[in-house]
């Protein structure tokens, strides 16, 4: 995850105002196969039950070993520099550095699956080729072309505000989550979760491993 030094992470180049909390679950691939596919199917919450300034991101994402970069297919709510106000909504984004790349925002209604999927396309030598979507939402496909190779996967909640942050109600459930490496092989994962939020989200690993695993954000 990209941060600004102060542990937020920044979205577009814009540092936010506030942190407001984060909690993510990840898993760092030190094999020789690079990771293939990495796919995550989860509903839309409910709208928080305030309607502040406050913005929400859920995602899947993967990062190589320098942690300079990140790919990932996000749901959000609230604004970012893609745009967005109060209501879901769904790109995919790219940011290399300082830079930041995304996909056309789209809404989406709560309770909609969705199928986020970061897909590696090809390699050529030392450099990878991969693509971030939500693969039942058209138009939120964006390329990540040259890039290094994207070590760590991680599931990650974030979230930001000018004002009190509020958030859905009930939980939502990461599932399922599949990860593949490109010689076809299912690997041995253990998601380790990181809670350091001080507003009561946290994430807990449900089912895990590679295969139909299963992460559950806890909102307060």
């Amino acid at each position: 995850m990209k941060n600004d030094g102060t542990g937020s992470p920044i979205r577009g180049g814009k540092r936010p105002e506030e942190a407001g909390s984060v909690a993510y679950a990840s898993w760092a691939n030190n094999g020789s196969s690079p990771i293939s596919s990495f796919t995550t199917t989860w509903s839309v919450p409910a709208i928080p039950d305030t309607t502040g300034n406050q913005t929400i991101f859920i995602s899947n994402s993967l990062a190589p070993a320098s942690g300079n970069a990140v790919l990932q297919p996000v749901l959000q709510y609230g604004p970012s520099a893609a745009g967005g106000g109060p209501y879901w909504a769904v790109a995919s984004w790219y940011i290399v550095g300082t830079d930041a790349y995304y996909s056309s925002l789209i809404s989406v209604s709560v309770g909609a699956s969705l199928n986020a999927a970061i897909t590696l396309t090809g390699t050529n030598g030392t450099r990878y080729d991969y693509v971030s979507s939500f693969s039942n939402i058209d138009g939120t496909s964006l390329a990540a072309i040259g890039s290094d190779e994207l070590v760590w996967a991680a599931e990650t909640f974030e979230a930001y505000g000018l004002t009190n942050i509020t958030y859905p109600s009930d939980s939502t459930e990461l599932y399922p989550i599949n990860l593949r490496l490109g010689n076809g092989t299912i690997p041995p994962v253990s998601w380790t979760p990181i809670n350091n939020s001080d507003e009561g989200v946290y994430m807990t690993v449900d089912i895990d491993g590679a295969e139909d695993a299963k992460i559950t954000i806890h909102y307060p």
